[in-house]
C-alpha cells in the first residue's frame, strides 16, 4: 500500500506459477510509466489497477494504456534476443521502444548502468534499458562545451555504465 510508482521495467515471458494465466504487470499502483511487458501468459498489463498516471509503455497485446503508450509490437522487433534460454532484453537501436518513453526528470539508472537523465539531451527510452545516452556538445542546448570535454567525461560512470552507446549532438555557434 501507499505510493507505488514503477517507472523503466522490462517483463518478458511471464507464465504465473503453475501455469496459470495473468497478467505481467498486475500490481495496483500509482503511476506505471516506460514500462515494457511482451509475451506473457495472459494480458502483458491488467486493467483498473493503476490510480494515477499510465503512460509511455509498451505491450505486444493491446493492454499498454495512456498517452504515449505502444501496443502491438512484436518482442522479437525490440530486443537483441528473445530465445528462450538466451534472453538478452537490451533494446535494439530499430526497436519502437527506442525515443517513446517520457523524461521523468529524476536520476534513472538503466540495466547497464547508465544515468538517462545525466545529459539534457537524451531522449529517454521504454523499459529497463537506454539505447543511447545524447550529449549535445557545443553553444547551445548543451551538456559539454567541446568534443575533448565531451570524450573526456566518456568515462564518467556516473553517466555511461558498462555497455552504454554514447551519441554526441555537435552544434556551432553562428
Amino acid at each position: 500500500t501507499g505510493n507505488i510508482h514503477i517507472y523503466n521495467c522490462t517483463v518478458h515471458d511471464i507464465t504465473e506459477p503453475g501455469g496459470t494465466t495473468g497478467s505481467c504487470f498486475s500490481v495496483t499502483c500509482n503511476d506505471l510509466r516506460n514500462c515494457i511487458a511482451t509475451d506473457c501468459s495472459g494480458n502483458d498489463f491488467a486493467t483498473g489497477t493503476i490510480s494515477g498516471t499510465e503512460s509511455n509503455n509498451l505491450s505486444s497485446d493491446s493492454t499498454a494504456s495512456g498517452t504515449g503508450s505502444l501496443t502491438g509490437k512484436t518482442a522479437a522487433n525490440q530486443f537483441v534476443s528473445t530465445v528462450a534460454g538466451s534472453e538478452d532484453l537490451h533494446l535494439l537501436s530499430t526497436a519502437d521502444a527506442v525515443g517513446a518513453g517520457v523524461d521523468l526528470a529524476t536520476t534513472s539508472i538503466d540495466i547497464n548502468g547508465s544515468d538517462r537523465n545525466a545529459l539534457a539531451a537524451t531522449v529517454w527510452d521504454i523499459g529497463a534499458h537506454q539505447y543511447a545516452s545524447t550529449a549535445s556538445i557545443g553553444t547551445s542546448s548543451r551538456d559539454y562545451s567541446t568534443i575533448t570535454l565531451w570524450e573526456a567525461g566518456l568515462d564518467d560512470t556516473t553517466i555511461y555504465g558498462a555497455g552504454a552507446n554514447a551519441v554526441g549532438e555537435c552544434r556551432s555557434e553562428e
